[in-house]
């Protein structure tokens, strides 16, 4: 494998907002993912860790990723 692909540096997931309802708010997804950035992430990993991915159905994942994408910015 060719080492300068291989990726290198701290990979942060995500936490998904959930309002007291159960709800997603999604409003707080970008403050959470320009704090993780700015201290120094390199990557960002939505719905990775916590178990979200499977609890949500297909479309609400949609809109957590889309909303993580825009906040992203392409930034990382």
């Amino acid at each position: 494998m060719n080492e300068s692909k291989l990726f290198r540096g701290v990979c942060a997931s995500t936490v998904t907002p959930f309002g007291p309802d159960g709800g997603l708010r999604l409003e707080l997804l970008k403050p959470h993912i320009d704090w993780i950035i700015n201290d120094g992430a390199d990557a960002i990993s939505p719905l990775g860790s916590s178990g979200e991915f499977a609890a949500l159905e297909v479309t609400d994942r949609k809109r957590v990723l889309e909303a993580a994408l825009e906040a992203n910015s392409g930034r990382v």
